[in-house]
């Protein structure tokens, strides 16, 4: 049974996802390789993948060409840090000598599971889910819970973070700018569904057709790509590093 090599598409940073689906693209019509499918859906698939791309890197060349996009980015990461910083503090508690903060964890972790695709929404989404989540942090017995936990600065650095966003986001001069950087995340999530949708056709139709040499020799190219990614993710993993652009998660 053949397989994918693994990659962590959402752990890439955006020029790194763009560069990751142009690879798959330019492998896949490559004439001097004869690789080229005449497989109807393989063909949609990659359309699909090279459309995406492309719609990622205009929207991407926008936001970096737009000062005031600029800072709406940099308002939206505060928050993404905010929510993050959050999360890995509440992690600490999950093994706690106290069994009462134990509790307190587990409590807080199921509730932070009903929001926890918080920072992977698009802006305006984000916004309201943020207020949402700190609604629903302030009842019983939650409020307790991050009291108990020492939580409560963090999650009034979250507030914070999005009154700073919400304050950008409604300057007048807003509209144009704004909407291409609500426009980035919900692309880049497109790009993801496209690589993987190629991705999972293609590994199916060289297991259903063994003898096909297009569908191998995809797959082989595939494979080639995303193990050259799944490796970069690997080794910023290993080091601790970041993407130079975080990631939309």
């Amino acid at each position: 049974m053949k397989k994918l090599a693994k990659v962590s598409v959402s752990q890439l940073a955006v020029l790194e996802i763009i560069n990751m689906a142009d690879e798959i693209v330019v492998n896949a019509n490559d004439a001097e390789t004869g690789v080229k499918s005449e497989d109807e859906a393989a063909n949609r698939y990659l359309l699909e993948v090279d459309d995406a791309k492309k719609a990622l890197d205009v929207a991407t060349k926008n936001v970096t060409s737009d000062p005031y996009t600029q800072e709406v980015r940099a308002a939206d990461k505060k928050r993404d840090v905010a929510i993050s910083a959050y999360r890995r503090q509440l992690r600490v508690y999950e093994y706690d000598a106290d069994a009462q903060k134990v509790q307190a964890f587990f409590r807080l972790d199921a509730l932070w599971k009903t929001h926890k695709d918080l920072t992977s929404l698009n802006d305006k989404a984000q916004t309201s889910g943020i207020e949402n989540f700190l609604l629903d942090s302030g009842q019983e017995p939650y409020r307790t819970d991050n009291t108990q936990l020492a939580l409560v600065p963090f999650l009034e650095n979250i507030q914070t973070a999005n009154a700073g966003f919400k304050t950008v986001v409604g300057r007048q001069d807003a509209g144009k700018s704004v909407k291409v950087h609500y426009d980035n995340k919900a692309l880049r999530k497109s790009l993801e569904k496209a690589i993987t949708n190629y991705s999972q056709y293609i590994l199916a139709m060289a297991n259903a057709y063994p003898d096909r040499d297009d569908f191998d020799k995809l797959l082989s190219l595939l494979n080639v790509t995303r193990k050259k990614y799944g490796e970069l993710v690997t080794r910023r993993r290993k080091k601790g590093d970041k993407p130079e652009e975080e990631p939309t998660e």
